[in-house]
């Protein structure tokens, strides 16, 4: 990435982010966390702004890579646009100069794929809810802007997020005997986040 220490810019930086920001900055990365609360660690720098408002993203420094790890704000198509298709957009236009490419966590919820179906890195999209249509022209909305890593991740799980997990060892979920298995698509927050560290690093993955 280059003999200058790389500036990683960290988009929507929550439990993923701030996970990904802290293993970026103990590699001797140069990390700034941008989000609406001003949320983030010692070791990078806090920026506070709102991608639903551009004035808020105002004054933000260059970066050599941005990585998107926005929430939607809402469920609903609004929340989305925001999240990933004209949120990225206004961030981009803020930003000083364009940063050299961009990683974009998406969802595994573009493939549409609710029947059982196998997906892979593969498989095309083929979004069945309207706010999956919106991710997936967001995803290629950037890739035309700037060159593009798209992680498609799967439900998060971790710290605080063992509502799937307690209901399966509670009961309350789970397989009937005699009825086909069920299978669901989990990842570890910081499995997460060290796949997007080695986006950052390697821009080739």
């Amino acid at each position: 990435m280059g003999d200058a220490v790389p500036h990683v810019l960290i988009v929507g930086a929550g439990d993923t982010g701030l996970s990904l920001a802290t293993m970026l900055s103990s590699a001797g990365l140069r990390v700034s966390t941008l989000n609406r609360s001003g949320r983030s660690i010692d070791a990078a720098t806090a920026l506070v702004g709102d991608l639903a408002d551009s004035a808020s993203l105002m004054g933000l420094p260059s970066a050599d890579v941005v990585v998107f790890t926005t929430a939607p704000p809402s469920r609903d198509d609004e929340g989305y646009r925001t999240a990933y298709l004209d949120g990225p957009q206004r961030l981009l236009d803020a930003l000083p100069t364009e940063p050299a490419r961009a990683v974009l966590t998406s969802t595994t919820g573009v493939y549409g794929a609710d029947d059982g179906r196998w997906v892979t890195a593969t498989t095309p999209p083929d979004p069945s809810r309207s706010t999956a249509a919106i991710v997936v022209e967001g995803e290629a909305a950037l890739a035309r802007r700037i060159p593009t890593t798209v992680v498609r991740s799967a439900g998060i799980y971790g710290p605080g997020r063992r509502r799937l997990i307690d209901q399966v060892l509670t009961g309350v979920v789970g397989v009937t005997p005699g009825m086909p298995a069920r299978w669901t698509n989990r990842v570890h927050r910081d499995d997460l986040a060290a796949a997007l560290a080695l986006c950052v690093v390697h821009p080739s993955p």
